[in-house]
């Protein structure tokens, strides 16, 4: 070390007051503790980091970087400084910054735990192979396996991070090779390091000397874990190897140790079909290799042939279902659910007719639902086998159901079950019913009359649930989910916009019973974003306690509607918490790893790394980013003091490189969490979900170009020599322009390549099919690109950019007639802005009740409608902000030139006049826009039921009625929520009345 002991203690207790400071939030007097250090002790490195680290958490972060910098300039050793540097660089996300003082460190001083943060420092930016560079150096230092391995799994995170060739032929060999020689040394010490090598021999293929290392005296002594024990390591690599005989052997004695584990099912079946496929003639070898076994039936070899593993296996699931159904009490699933596995798959080979053996599919199936109807997962076990029935047969299985529950209709009267236990077959059997069609058939009025009768059994399944805590479900639940879903279908069918309402009462008398219900939030929250209403949806949202992954999987049910619905406040809100999950989850992870490397479980770092990445390329995170920063730009530009121009230059977003690697693109959306029991033809399909895929990303997509364009628009501008040296706006753009002009930046160029490609995305959208197809209330939400293409809103924004690109460009003009061949195109895009806009405003600007035929109906899409012309109306005025600046530069440059000239002065430019016009126009399209808000929250508020034709029955009791009033309480107070922030959004932006030629 630089210092010794003595003088570290002395420096530590100098600085103690300062760490204190900032352990506690007082970042002011941590900067003042620091200042006064420093004057005595002007080489107090550490005391510049804390000073810092204290001005980057007063977000001051251009001071903070700076002196940051000044000290790593200095290349320090001591430890106290070093750490502090990497604390201040982990809080500035500039992790590579903490490679270069570690290494710098190392060189001066090479020691055992400068080489451990310079090895932790590569784990943060993931560079795999300096890690192994490293960790060898590490153990030429110090001879620990410990640092040993982390060379060898840094090799093996080379090879799966690498191309596959390179990683099977050179980098996994090379790992395999680093700890054979440990092993022949005698080496390997503990468990981990032993199943680091097993991974890399999985990795490589090489199952064979896997099983003979897993079964070595070193196996035996090292591997003690109990999951997975060694028994099951052995089998699984029996499987892989596909030594189908000794495969089907070590899952059979697996089974008969758990007889309820599904994997050893699946395998165990799978080998014996194996056996018979291969022609294998023994099915119960001792030894591998031998010719020559006994049956465990007592035949003699030539019975035992390939043909006997199916009859086999039948009779070995059939001796454990035996055993099940002699049981009175905690009889398993996994018996039953075998049998019918393996009928399915000889059905698959149409050799089902040849073993009698099994059983009825038809028996099978009521069986299991006699013993296991009122567990909840009876219905998703036996869904997957029903295709093993034939039609008539189905409808046999369902009757025999019915009649099992003994809740059939007896003398016109309606039996309601007696117990909780019957309640919930009874629903099982409904599921199953819904799922093989019984609904299909039946008329809307039909299908609403069994929704009543839901309903009315939901009521009283009520009073079995009396004394179940807060926490718990309802028993009945799943009655008044399968009414909803019924009239859902008769929405669908009949397109009678009332029946949502009555949906949404329905689910808010379920919430209110219970309350932990996922099932019923979704739903709601899906409904009620439908109908335009999001002001319930944060509490909903929190009732789900979405935690960690599942912001990924399940915020897209919130996070698509917040801001198309006008609840710009609630939309920044979701985007913050849900980019603090992706940013802060990618740190987390990555001290997991660190973690892992610390305490030698090697195997767990691939996993992390894998997890990582799915953060990082989520196309999730991709969506909440961008819309995050165009909600920024929309709301805080132009206000407080804040130009559009400093605001999107602060946000230093290149446009020049889109951030997402699209072709790695990850989606974790969560598509079968809402339940559904609909037939398999309307299940949401694999194709269905590909193609929301494709819609989503088409959207994503387009908005990221968006942003770009607007991120090189604020360079399509003149400088602005009016303003004082001092302004924040000129120093940002002089700064600005000096990074570019490092990079060879043509902000031009950009910009027409970045128009191009909006445009012709905007294109492909509108040719594109797939981007109007409807996914079933279930499914995924659609994006907003139909809304934006019907509203010509995207047509708008490229004219809109075309003005200002061609503004700079006459701007930047040298001759009167460059300036000429620019006229005619300016003038066009003024007038198509203005006219396109004003169509828009005329098509969004209706009543919220609108007339269909006969009927008076609750207008959905108007406020959506609204946002968006709103967001895009926005975004124009700021762009015609920087087109002024353009123009205006123009108009001064010829206004100086006519004074210089004697003759008669050379008018202004057409193009002046136009958009003096534009600008004119604008204003009215913004007096009118804030008009259509206006009115939209005036009918909002005066809203009435009796103005609607609902045509379900309205007296179904006093909770309905007092459920029907709190929502439309709930969308008359939603609906002014949004129209208030609407308008403060338009009424905010003065910045119109300033642009002026």
């Amino acid at each position: 070390m630089a210092s010794n002991s003595g003088e570290d203690a002395i420096t530590e207790r100098r600085l103690k007051p300062v760490y204190e400071h900032l352990d506690h939030g007082n970042f002011k007097a941590a900067i003042q503790g620091a200042d006064r250090l420093l004057k005595k002790h002007k080489d107090l490195h550490c005391a510049k980091v804390l000073k810092a680290l204290a001005l980057l958490r007063l977000c001051r972060l251009q001071e903070s970087e700076d002196l940051a910098m000044t000290v790593v300039a200095l290349k320090p050793t001591d430890e106290s400084t070093l750490q502090a540097l990497s604390l201040c660089f982990k809080d500035m996300n500039k992790v590579e910054m903490i490679v270069d003082i570690f290494a710098n460190a190392v060189k001066s001083q090479p020691s055992e735990d400068y080489y451990t943060h310079l090895f932790m420092a590569l784990v943060r930016t993931e560079d795999f192979k300096r890690q192994q560079q490293t960790a060898m150096s590490l153990y030429k230092l110090v001879p620990k396996n410990a640092f040993y391995f982390w060379g060898v799994i840094s090799a093996v995170m080379q090879a799966l991070t690498a191309d596959n060739t390179l990683g099977q032929k050179m980098l996994l060999p090379l790992a395999e090779r680093m700890v054979e020689k440990l092993m022949k040394d005698g080496k390997i010490e503990i468990e981990s390091e032993l199943n680091l090598y097993l991974t890399i021999l999985g990795l490589l293929g090489k199952h064979e000397k896997a099983l003979e290392v897993t079964n070595s005296d070193l196996g035996e002594k090292l591997l003690v874990s109990e999951i997975p024990s060694r028994k099951e390591r052995v089998t699984e690599l029996y499987y892989r190897m596909e030594k189908w005989e000794k495969s089907y052997q070590a899952f059979r004695e697996l089974l008969i140790d758990s007889p309820d584990n599904w994997m050893y099912y699946t395998n165990y079946i799978t080998s014996g079909l194996k056996l018979q496929e291969n022609g294998c003639k023994s099915l119960h070898g001792d030894n591998e290799g031998d010719n020559t076994t006994s049956s465990t039936n007592g035949t003699d070899n030539d019975n035992s042939s390939a043909d006997d593993s199916i009859a086999d296996m039948a009779t070995f699931i059939l001796e454990r279902r035996k055993e099940e159904d002699g049981k009175k009490k905690r009889q398993i699933r996994g018996p039953y659910l075998a049998q019918l596995e393996l009928m399915l798959r000889l059905r698959k080979m149409d050799k089902l007719e040849d073993y009698t053996v099994l059983g009825v599919a038809q028996d099978v199936i009521l069986r299991f639902f006699q013993v296991f109807g009122d567990k909840t997962c009876c219905y998703s076990d036996i869904v997957p086998y029903l295709c093993l029935l034939r039609e008539d047969d189905r409808r046999g299985c369902l009757q025999r159901m019915e009649e099992e529950v003994g809740l059939s209709n007896t003398d016109g009267d309606e039996a309601l079950a007696s117990s909780i236990k019957q309640m919930q077959r009874h629903l099982t059997y409904l599921k199953i019913s819904r799922f093989c069609g019984s609904h299909e058939p039946l008329t809307p009025e039909e299908k609403q009359g069994l929704s009543s009768k839901l309903v009315r059994r939901y009521q009283e399944g009520l009073k079995y649930g009396t004394d179940l805590l807060v926490t718990d479900l309802q028993y009945s639940d799943e009655y008044l989910l399968m009414a909803v879903h019924l009239l859902l279908d008769v929405w669908h069918e009949t397109g009678d916009e009332s029946i949502i309402w009555q949906c949404l009462v329905l689910l808010k008398i379920g919430h209110k019973h219970s309350r932990s219900s996922h099932h019923l939030k979704l739903l709601l929250m899906r409904l009620y974003c439908l109908s335009g209403i999001f002001s319930p949806i944060p509490e909903l949202y929190d009732g789900l306690e979405i935690k960690h992954m599942q912001q990924d999987t399940l915020g897209y049910n919130a996070l698509m509607y917040a801001k198309s619905l006008g609840q710009l406040s609630s939309a920044a809100h979701f985007y913050k918490a849900t980019l603090r999950f992706f940013i802060n989850g990618r740190r987390e992870v990555t001290e997991f790893m660190i973690a892992s490397y610390r305490f030698g479980t090697y195997q767990k770092i691939p996993e992390f790394h894998q997890f990582s990445q799915k953060i990082k390329f989520s196309l999730h995170f991709a969506h909440t980013a961008i819309e995050k920063k165009l909600l920024d730009i929309l709301t805080d530009s132009e206000t407080e003091g804040k130009s559009f121009t400093e605001y999107v230059r602060n946000m230093e977003i290149d446009p020049t490189e889109d951030t997402m690697e699209w072709n790695r693109v990850t989606d974790q959306r969560d598509l079968d969490v809402m339940v559904n029991w609909n037939p398999a033809s309307r299940q949401l399909s694999a194709e269905d979900k590909l193609v929301s895929l494709r819609q989503e990303t088409a959207w994503v997509r387009l908005r990221g170009v968006l942003l770009r364009l607007f991120t090189v628009s604020v360079d399509l501008q003149p400088p602005l020599p009016a303003l004082s040296t001092g302004s924040t706006e000129q120093q940002g753009g002089q700064q600005w322009a000096a990074d570019r002009n490092k990079e060879n930046f043509d902000a031009l160029e950009e910009a027409t390549s970045l128009l191009a490609t909006f445009e012709e995305r905007l294109a492909r959208c509108a040719e594109d099919e797939e981007t109007r197809k409807k996914f079933p209330i279930q499914g995924p939400p659609n994006p907003l690109t139909a809304d934006y293409l019907d509203g010509n809103l995207g047509t708008i924004m490229a004219h809109s950019f075309h003005l200002v690109k061609e503004a700079y460009q006459m701007h930047k003009s040298q001759t009167d007639e460059e300036v000429s061949s620019l006229q005619d195109s300016f003038c066009i895009h003024c007038e198509k802005v203005k006219s396109t806009l004003q169509d828009s405003i005329r098509r969004s600007r209706r009543c919220l009740i609108k007339e269909v035929g006969e009927t008076k109906v609750f207008d959905r899409h108007v406020l959506t409608e609204l946002t968006l012309l709103t967001e895009t109306t926005v975004y124009v005025i700021y762009l015609m902000g920087l087109a002024c600046r353009s123009l205006s530069s123009l108009k001064n440059r010829i206004s100086r030139r006519n004074k210089k000239k004697k003759n008669a002065p050379k008018p202004l430019p057409p193009c002046m006049d136009h958009f003096k016009s534009l600008m004119e126009d604008l204003s009215q399209i913004q007096a009118g826009l804030e008009m259509g808000i206006s009115d939209l929250e005036s009918s909002s508020q005066s809203l009435d039921m009796t103005q609607l034709t609902l045509t379900y029955p309205r007296d179904q009791g006093e909770e309905f009625s007092e459920m029907e009033a709190q929502l439309w309480k709930t969308i008359s107070e939603s609906y002014k929520e949004s129209c208030d922030e609407l308008m403060e959004l338009i009424k905010s932006k003065k910045c119109l009345k300033v642009i002026r030629l």
